[in-house]
């Protein structure tokens, strides 16, 4: 091997000699263990799911849109009105809900920010549970 490929590390008077090779994994265990670490907050680690569950605030950011239709006393058609991370504006969406209750004031029409969760079912239009509706005013 020639020089070039090896580092040379001086501590505490003591000489080492590492090769590129060594270095590499070190760097390499290094950068596992640190992204590996649990360094999120509990709060940001949660799912919505869990978070309903335990009768927690949802927070963050909803998609946006307005009611279309009601399709049942457990569900919605939902138009997306402000582009968003996973919908693009006018994409339809079927809403459902596990309580009847979070649909009582619900009116077609309204301008609503819907949380949703869990997976989306590939159907027109995709079907994905709701977990959060803020009402924010009537269309009308």
């Amino acid at each position: 091997m020639t020089l070039n490929s090896k580092f040379l590390v001086s501590l505490n008077g003591g000489d080492f000699i590492f090769s590129k090779k060594t270095v590499s994994l070190v760097i390499a265990t290094l950068v596992i263990i640190v992204g590996c670490s649990n360094n999120d907050s509990n709060d940001t680690k949660k799912s919505y799911d869990e978070k309903v569950a335990n009768n927690e605030e949802i927070t963050g950011l909803g998609v946006e849109g307005y009611v279309k239709k009601r399709t049942s006393n457990r569900g919605f058609l939902f138009e997306v009105t402000k582009e968003h991370q996973m919908f693009k504006t006018g994409t339809l969406i079927d809403v459902r809900v596990d309580k009847e209750t979070m649909l009582d004031e619900l009116e077609v029409g309204q301008n609503v920010s819907v949380w949703l969760s869990g997976n989306i079912l590939e159907s027109y239009p995709p079907k994905i549970k709701g977990l959060k509706i803020e009402i924010k005013d009537s269309v009308n």
